[in-house]
């Protein structure tokens, strides 16, 4: 995942406060110590703007700045939007357009989508008049925006879609839910807009939705699912969130979506150790598991991503065969020819080491190295 989604207010305390630029600080030096690139905001309050640029600019991380609507509705907030927006080209005067990837305006608002879009028009209008150049557009559910397309008719669609709440998938779904199931919505809604799923992720408490269980094993699970997933780069995602915010309303399941101080630091971002799959050397190593559908030839890419040694990608190519979804290796990219074999456990190589893999069973669903990100 790219991107990370936080709070202004301290995490772990009943009532809402603001972080100080010690707190921002280590707040985006743990974000860039886990491979974190950006960092997404949600509102200016609490000086939130000027505190996370600062801290961002020394690790050289970037932002996505939101604008809240403080007081529920557009009209209600017209005033204190102008004022934010403000704020926003004052510090993209400081910090310099690099450092925001984006500029949205409100968060699930609660308003009607003219109104809505009526303000984002407004001040990408405004923005754009005074040589700002950063992207605008607003954030809603995937549901929302799916089922109302003008909320993606400005720069980029900014989607929030946590699977907890579809209630049909359970944790080790996440990231297939969000690339099988919200992608093709709003590409279907949005074509050609860039997608960011500005946030993602799986509560730690407060009972279970159906399929969906509310754990620290399933949150765990849930984010290497979406970690694994966001190997693919046709969307842009944000992890949700940084730490618990025990000050929301909604009861324990709102407050316990962070991440940090609770799965991170850890293994949580190093994609699934699968017991069944081994390297020849017996070391340990982690595995992704990913869901995509068979072309009419049967053939998928995948690109293997490179290792800490390595500088250079290579893609391979692989025939999936229908009756059991086995992974054959095929001809490389790169000249060097690696020998198909259809024996299962089937073996794929890589560096002129072995791994094995078990067959495939459930469905369209294959695993492969962590090394290797799917490209649908």
């Amino acid at each position: 995942m790219s991107g990370l989604a936080v709070s202004n207010s301290p995490g772990g305390t009943t009532a809402y406060g603001c972080r100080s630029q010690a707190q921002w600080n280590k707040l985006v030096n743990d974000a860039k110590s886990q491979g974190f690139k950006i960092i997404r905001i949600i509102g200016f309050d609490c000086s939130a703007l000027e505190l996370a640029s600062s801290a961002a600019a020394t690790a050289g991380l970037q932002i996505m700045a939101g604008i809240f609507a403080q007081f529920g509705t557009i009209a209600a907030s017209s005033s204190q939007i102008d004022n934010d927006v403000q704020r926003f080209r004052a510090a993209y005067t400081k910090y310099g357009a690099g450092r925001y990837v984006g500029l949205t305006i409100g968060n699930e608002v609660q308003d009607s989508v003219g109104n809505i879009m009526a303000k984002v028009y407004s001040v990408r209008g405004y923005l754009k008049s005074v040589g700002v150049q950063t992207p605008v557009s607003t954030v809603h559910t995937w549901v929302d925006i799916r089922n109302n397309p003008a909320l993606c008719g400005a720069d980029f669609v900014g989607a929030n879609a946590h699977a907890f709440f579809d209630g049909g998938v359970n944790s080790g779904q996440a990231g297939s839910f969000l690339y099988n199931t919200v992608k093709p919505a709003l590409q279907a809604a949005c074509p050609g807009k860039k997608i960011y799923i500005t946030e993602s992720g799986w509560p730690s408490r407060g009972g279970n939705n159906r399929n969906a269980v509310a754990s620290v094993p399933d949150e765990h699970n849930a984010i290497s699912s979406i970690n694994c997933a966001a190997r693919d780069t046709s969307m842009t995602i944000f992890a949700f969130e940084y730490d618990d915010q025990l000050w929301k309303n909604g009861g324990a399941i709102e407050q316990s979506f962070g991440i940090f101080g609770k799965i991170l630091p850890g293994d949580a971002l190093n994609a699934y150790p699968d017991p069944t799959l081994s390297k020849h050397n017996n070391n340990s190593i982690s595995f992704c598991t990913y869901s995509y559908d068979v072309d009419t030839h049967g053939i998928a890419d995948v690109q293997e991503a490179p290792l800490p040694h390595q500088q250079t990608y290579q893609t391979y190519q692989h025939r999936v065969d229908p009756t059991d979804y086995t992974i054959i290796p095929m001809q490389s990219t790169d000249g060097d020819t690696h020998t198909p074999v259809t024996q299962t456990p089937i073996r794929q190589w890589m560096d002129d080491e072995a791994y094995e893999a078990v067959p495939i069973t459930s469905g369209r669903t294959a695993v492969l190295p962590v090394s290797y990100s799917l490209h649908r």
